[in-house]
């Protein structure tokens, strides 16, 4: 009985130990996230391409953009570039924190075509940050 407990003890501190470590990758932001403080919502559909989805009335409109995300950069840097819409041409610069696998904060400064990332901040900044959410 004692190793059973035991067994049970160290199956479930691996576990919580497994999911406080999470490296992220380009995969990471796949799918939708939702921002918490806002009614938009972003989905990325790859490494590249995604959508920005907002209220606009009673309905809602989407944008299309490409994005460049550098897990490997220290902050991560993760840029943006419309491509059409009111947006077209419109360059953002972030910087971007994985809280947890389903929740990332980002702090960017926008640009516009031919604009260089001197305008990227360094460091998250708390009135400026953006906190995002995984939608299910």
């Amino acid at each position: 009985m004692k190793k059973v407990f035991f067994l049970f003890g160290l199956s479930a501190m691996l576990l919580i130990a497994c999911q406080g470590e999470f490296t992220p990758k380009k995969e990471s932001l796949l799918g939708k996230w939702q921002e918490t403080s806002g009614q938009h919502y972003f989905e990325f559909i790859d490494q590249q391409r995604a959508f920005l989805i907002y209220p606009k009335g009673e309905q809602t409109d989407t944008m299309r953009f490409s994005y460049q995300l550098r897990p490997d950069s220290t902050p991560i840097q993760f840029d943006m570039q419309f491509e059409g819409g009111e947006l077209k041409g419109l360059h953002t610069f972030g910087i971007l924190e994985f809280r947890t696998r389903d929740t990332f904060v980002v702090t960017s400064k926008r640009g516009f075509e031919g604009s260089d990332d001197k305008y990227r901040p360094t460091k998250i900044e708390p009135m400026q940050q953006s906190i995002y959410v995984r939608q299910q």
